[in-house]
């Protein structure tokens, strides 16, 4: 019994590893609903833990890289935290003795939708993603019945299968990746984690304007341009003063530029984006970072169904941690007129060269792309010293 838990485990540690670190093969994730039933109860739960242990193991580096005074403390308490909390429906499902594919199915789902899907990070349903490019909605819902199926030990395990070696090739042989957006543009940096300092920010504020500036110069009229998330500071007065002349040379340009903001209103702080020159408005995520962000008076939008719109064209925005979760992307897709491309800001300018969350982070933006069938377009910054990682524009199929 010893030994078959300790197999478990290791295929759980395996899984996560291979889904979960560059190059981020999310394939392999069907694997789990296929080892599911063959395991006892702790067996399964032994399975679950190793495979969020494994895939979330980089937590604990972030937050380290994030908060450098309290890290030794916070480290180790949130990166135990998240594995409870992203894995806690699935390990309770573990120990149901009978149903073993409907106890996987409302496990799932649990950590797939707000509220636990708010911390649903290393989700199985992200199998979707590699098994059916461009099928959207209806290829991670019947990821989500077919892992069902898998999991079970009902004459649904072998039909799944079979469903699976059938509609996976099919799928894949019908799809032509998106191609890349008319005049989308994202603008990489590597700007570094936010400065201590008044005179470091106006430092960094006139240098980021001014290489906004430029990148404006080189864009045709009718472009929109994607700057990394928060990269402007807390939007005031002050800073209204500062960007003033990106939005006048937008606006005479015919140009948008998404300014990545901290946005101050009644009910909050957001983590938004500013639309300056041809179109205005604000842009905002849908999850904040839970805890750290919710502390800081970002609060979340479970609730919030459809696109968001630059001018009259829809897109769905996934800011950094939501690229991470399966409900922001789909809640956006979720409505009559859905959107014709994704933007995907986030800023890691905290993070040290090295740490696996930039890579994964954009290897699943890539990966909901492809399932959606949507043109991505990336604004990332970056640590100071990871600037051989930036070019100065990003659009992806």
């Amino acid at each position: 019994m010893l030994r078959i838990t300790v197999i478990a485990f290791l295929s759980g540690i395996a899984i996560g590893a291979l889904a979960w670190h560059p190059p981020n093969v999310f394939a392999v994730l069907w694997l789990l609903p296929v080892l599911w039933p063959m395991f006892s109860r702790r067996g399964r739960l032994a399975l679950a833990v190793g495979y969020f242990a494994s895939a979330l193991s980089s937590v604990p580096l972030a937050v380290m890289d994030f908060y450098t005074h309290q890290a030794w403390v916070l480290a180790p308490v949130l990166a135990i935290g998240a594995v409870l909390v992203s894995g806690g429906a699935l390990m309770l499902a573990a120990m149901v003795r009978t149903h073993t594919g409907l106890a996987w199915a409302l496990a799932v789902l649990a950590c797939a939708v707000p509220p636990l899907g708010a911390f649903g990070m290393a989700s199985p349903l992200f199998a979707a993603t590699a098994a059916f490019p461009g099928w959207g909605l209806a290829g991670l819902g019947l990821t989500f019945v077919l892992m069902m199926g898998l999991a079970s030990r009902s004459l649904g395990r072998p039909l799944s299968a079979a469903a699976l070696a059938v509609l996976a090739p099919l799928a894949w042989a019908g799809y032509h990746p998106a191609p890349s957006p008319a005049h989308w543009v994202g603008m990489n940096t590597a700007s570094g984690h936010s400065p201590h300092t008044a005179m470091a920010w106006v430092d960094r504020q006139v240098a980021l304007r001014n290489q906004v500036l430029r990148k404006l110069s080189t864009l045709p009229s009718g472009s929109v341009l994607l700057t990394p998330e928060m990269i402007g500071g807390q939007w005031n007065g002050l800073a209204a003063i500062a960007w003033a002349p990106v939005a006048q040379a937008a606006r005479t340009r015919g140009v948008t530029v998404l300014l990545g903001d901290t946005l101050v209103t009644p009910h909050g702080k957001l983590d938004g984006f500013l639309a300056l020159g041809r179109h205005t408005g604000v842009l905002s995520a849908r999850q904040p970072i839970p805890v750290t962000e919710w502390l800081h008076g970002y609060p979340a939008h479970w609730w919030r169904f459809g696109p968001a719109h630059v001018g009259h064209t829809p897109v769905s925005l996934i800011v950094c941690y939501e690229q991470l979760l399966v409900w922001p992307v789909a809640w956006s897709f979720m409505t009559a007129h859905p959107p014709t491309l994704i933007l995907a800001p986030s800023n890691h300018g905290w993070a040290k060269p090295g740490l696996d969350e930039n890579k994964t982070q954009n290897n699943a933006a890539r990966a909901w792309a492809r399932l959606y069938g949507r043109p991505l377009v990336v604004a990332n910054n970056v640590h100071l010293h990871d600037s051989r990682h930036v070019t100065q524009s990003t659009s992806l199929k």
